[in-house]
């Protein structure tokens, strides 16, 4: 008789990783050939988002004038792009 025995352990680490690597693997994953980039993008992306949403409006206010300004035309141009997918 055979058998087939999984084990799978369970283990939490803490590591510190450069930030800079960290947005290196991200822009990795955005160059990568479709549809494969596409898959690892949305997880990204949802980063992404939730790191934007997490923005309080006591930040965006204390923002030198000309940062919201640039903030805001950045992200309406994205958000134009998206739009255009559909």
């Amino acid at each position: 008789m055979r058998c087939t025995i999984v084990k799978s352990i369970d283990v939490e680490a803490e590591v510190d990783v450069d930030i800079d690597d960290l947005f290196g693997e991200l822009f990795d994953r955005i160059d990568s050939s479709l549809p494969e980039s596409v898959r690892q993008l949305l997880p990204s992306l949802d980063v992404a988002t939730k790191l934007l949403a997490r923005v309080t409006d006591e930040h965006i206010a204390a923002m030198p004038p000309k940062a919201r300004v640039e903030l805001l035309k950045r992200l309406t141009e994205q958000a134009k792009r998206y739009e255009r997918a559909q």
